[in-house]
């Protein structure tokens, strides 16, 4: 059977094999990025181009300031989010380092003491944290965990001590 095929029909199948499979990585991975992307060419490309023709200088006066507060606004926006993704950011880290603290817990069986202690000196480089709402999904996750591993109840003082 292997003697029918040639290698110029073995190397077209592999090639298309290799095409099908990368498109595959890419539409399940990375999909939304390429729509995302996709979609920002096509408003760049039509919204700018087609504004400015025929326009009296006065009135492309006004749409310059109003394009300017816009990106003004804008960027205060972004500022706002990047700091929002920062503190997102630094809840995941340190939920993830509590998570270890909790599983090493678990491993060398601490007391309540030990255990209090290695929670607060993880929270201790997260103070930038506290007093958000991002405080509050790790006190949620804390009272979780330390109930369900230790049968330990945290309670709201218990908590604020913590971020002390």
């Amino acid at each position: 059977m292997l003697n029918g095929i040639t290698w110029g029909q073995f190397t077209v199948f592999i090639l298309l094999a290799t095409a099908v499979y990368y498109l595959y990585v890419g539409v399940r991975f990375y999909g939304s990025e390429i729509v995302g992307k996709a979609r920002r060419r096509k408003l760049d490309s039509g919204g700018s181009s087609g504004r400015q023709v025929g326009m009296s200088s006065e009135k492309s006066g006004e749409d310059t300031a109003a394009a300017e507060s816009d990106q003004a606004e804008l960027f205060e926006r972004s500022d706002k989010v990047a700091e929002g993704n920062e503190l997102f950011m630094a809840m995941q880290q340190a939920i993830a380092v509590v998570r270890q603290v909790v599983t090493q817990g678990t491993e060398h069986k601490l007391d309540r003491e030990n255990l209090l202690d290695h929670l607060r000196e993880v929270l201790s480089n997260y103070r930038q944290l506290k007093g958000t709402d991002y405080a509050g999904t790790i006190n949620n996750y804390l009272m979780r965990v330390c109930s369900s591993e230790f049968s330990l109840h945290l309670g709201e003082v218990e908590l604020a001590e913590l971020w002390k």
